[in-house]
């Protein structure tokens, strides 16, 4: 996450937007999404509630009830990924979830072993 780390790049908005797209289009870091919204819920908020929708009655005063809500949201998109990945299995089809370290692995199979 560049906008996360990187100093002189650092963008809280545009690192929690990128992640959040990422995570809705399938990368399975749901858990980090919801940490770094825990983690800087004073400046991602109004983001989080205007990519999500969030109703008008909502007081988006109320970390506890923003951060309820991002954990449900969270949720919703792992049940939601989790069914789609049951029902690929159900077909065999091929599927799966990827971790780092197989991503890293792959790198290096290709790097040093496939030509």
């Amino acid at each position: 996450m560049l906008y996360s780390t990187c100093d002189e790049k650092k963008d809280l908005v545009k690192a929690y937007k990128q992640l959040f797209k990422a995570v809705t289009r399938g990368v399975t870091y749901f858990d980090q999404l919801h940490a770094y919204f825990k983690e800087n819920i004073d400046a991602l908020s109004a983001t989080f509630c205007e990519i999500s929708a969030i109703p008008a009655t909502v007081d988006r005063n109320d970390k506890a009830q923003l951060e309820n809500l991002h954990e449900a949201m969270i949720n919703d998109l792992k049940t939601t990924f989790m069914a789609a990945l049951g029902k690929d299995r159900m077909y065999k089809r091929p599927c799966g979830a990827v971790t780092d370290q197989q991503i890293w692995m792959i790198g290096v199979l290709l790097k040093y072993f496939v030509k």
